[in-house]
């Protein structure tokens, strides 16, 4: 008594087997002339981001006086599954995980919201920096200095992320600039200067 498996019977009928191979290759072709390719997707991690920089704190200072003050602004608020926060020497950093389904756009705005309320941050912490995680990074960070002019090196800024987007394999380049008179003013204000 012979037993009939499904490799017995392949191996019987090989014009049937080569047919199916055949099948199967067609589709995985097609399947792959279809496949959505993208170079940057956009991947929803469900992941807010709160930094906040207090210079010269020491983390049981930063503790008490920023991640204290972060956890009980976001108590209770909706779609937030964890919150966890990390006092660090010169600031604290909080990871808010979203629920599952939750609007991430939606929770960002509101955790903005709570957050920019808190007006028991201590005078000297920086303003927050609230942001959605993201999974593009950083490959390459430059900086630039000079003596000249916000102007002349903001021109020189963009001459060369031209010039980087004019190689190969380049598809961004973010250029952020700083504005010095608003650093003058925090200093001014930190060492209690009045403008008036």
């Amino acid at each position: 008594m012979s037993v009939r498996t499904p490799i017995t019977w392949f191996v019987k009928n090989p014009v049937a087997t080569n047919l199916l191979m055949m099948i199967f290759l067609a589709g995985g072709f097609i399947s792959y002339l279809n496949l959505n390719q993208e170079e940057f997707p956009d991947v929803d991690f469900g992941i807010v981001q709160v930094s906040v920089a207090y210079l010269g704190a020491t983390p049981d200072e930063a503790e008490s006086a920023i991640c204290l003050r972060i956890e009980e602004a976001l108590e209770g608020a909706e779609d937030i599954d964890r919150l966890t926060s990390t006092a660090r020497e010169g600031g604290c950093d909080a990871t808010i995980e979203l629920t599952s389904g939750a609007d991430l756009n939606r929770v960002l705005n509101d955790v903005k919201g709570k957050i920019d309320a808190v007006s028991t941050f201590p005078i000297e912490a920086e303003q927050p920096i609230i942001r959605a995680f993201s999974a593009s990074g950083n490959v390459m960070t430059l900086a630039l200095s000079s003596n000249t002019d916000d102007a002349g090196l903001k021109l020189v800024a963009e001459q060369i992320r031209n010039d980087i987007l004019d190689l190969d394999g380049i598809s961004t380049v973010n250029m952020l600039t700083c504005d010095h008179s608003r650093f003058r003013l925090r200093s001014l204000k930190r060492l209690c200067v009045n403008m008036d």
